[in-house]
C-alpha cells in the first residue's frame, strides 16, 4: 500500500523534494517515453547523480549484442558526449587501460570483442538506486534504506536461459522505451524486505539486485561480483 506522503526514496526526507527518473532519463533517446517512472528525491540526494548515470549509460549501451536502441544511443550520445567531449575522462581512461582482446561465444557463434572492466562502485550504486526507486513505486512499505544489497551481473549471452525460469515467479514487471529497459521484481513471502530485482538494458546488459535485512545478511557475503562489459567497436 502506498503512503499519501511523498518522501525522498533514498533518505526519507520530506523537504526540498525534486523528481528522479527511474531508470535515469539519459538512457532514453529523445523524445523520451511518456510513461517514465519518477519518484520523489530530495535535492541533496539528487544533486550530483548525473555522473553516476552517465557511467551506467556507458556500460549498458556498449555491449556487443546491444539492440538497435542501445546502438543508436551509443552513436548519438555516448561517443560524442561522454567519450569525445571527455565528460568522464578519468573513468574512460581507466576502462580503456583494462581492455583486452577476447572471443565471445554467442548464439550466432564466436565473435571477436574487447573485454573491459568498468569501475564497480558507481555502477553498483546506480543499479541499487534503480531498485530502490522501483520498490518505492511498487512496494513502498519495504524499508529500502535499512537493507543490504548485492548486485550480480547476468551473462549477457545467456539471458533467456537464466531469466525465463524466474520471470513467472515475479510479482512486478514493466518496460520503458520499447527495448531500452525492462524489469522484474519479487519478494520473499515470509519477509517482504527480502527480494530480487532483475534489471535489463537494451536486451544485453542485465543485473540482479538482491536485498535482504541486515541480520540475515550477516551470514552472506555483501560484496558484489565484478561488473564488466564487452563494448562494441562503435
Amino acid at each position: 500500500m502506498k503512503s499519501n506522503t511523498d518522501h525522498c526514496y533514498l533518505c526519507g526526507s520530506t523537504t526540498d523534494l525534486t523528481r528522479d527518473h527511474i531508470p535515469p532519463k539519459c538512457l532514453f533517446r529523445e523524445p523520451s517515453p511518456d510513461n517514465l517512472i519518477t519518484v520523489p528525491c530530495c535535492f541533496a540526494c539528487n544533486n550530483g547523480l548525473s555522473k553516476q548515470d552517465e557511467l551506467l549509460r556507458l556500460l549498458v549501451c556498449g555491449g556487443i549484442n546491444r539492440n538497435s536502441k542501445g546502438h543508436r544511443l551509443w552513436e548519438e550520445k555516448v561517443v560524442p558526449n561522454t567519450i569525445q567531449r571527455g565528460r568522464l575522462r578519468d573513468e574512460v581512461r581507466s576502462i580503456i587501460r583494462t581492455a583486452r582482446d577476447c572471443t565471445c561465444q554467442t548464439p550466432q557463434g564466436q565473435k571477436a570483442a574487447k573485454f573491459m572492466t568498468v569501475p564497480q562502485d558507481g555502477i553498483r550504486d546506480a543499479l541499487i538506486r534503480i531498485a530502490k526507486g522501483l520498490m518505492y513505486e511498487n512496494a513502498r512499505d519495504v524499508s529500502r534504506n535499512s537493507l543490504l544489497y548485492k548486485v550480480v551481473q547476468i551473462d549477457q549471452f545467456r539471458l533467456n536461459e537464466m531469466i525465463d525460469p524466474i520471470v513467472p515467479l515475479m510479482k512486478w514487471k514493466g518496460e520503458r522505451g520499447a527495448g531500452a529497459f525492462r524489469y522484474w521484481g519479487g519478494q520473499v513471502e515470509e519477509d517482504p524486505n527480502g527480494g530480487i530485482w532483475i534489471l535489463m538494458f537494451f536486451d544485453s546488459a542485465a543485473f540482479a539486485v538482491f536485498h535482504e535485512p541486515r541480520d540475515r545478511s550477516r551470514r552472506s557475503n555483501q560484496a558484489s561480483q565484478p561488473i564488466a562489459g564487452k563494448p562494441g567497436s562503435g
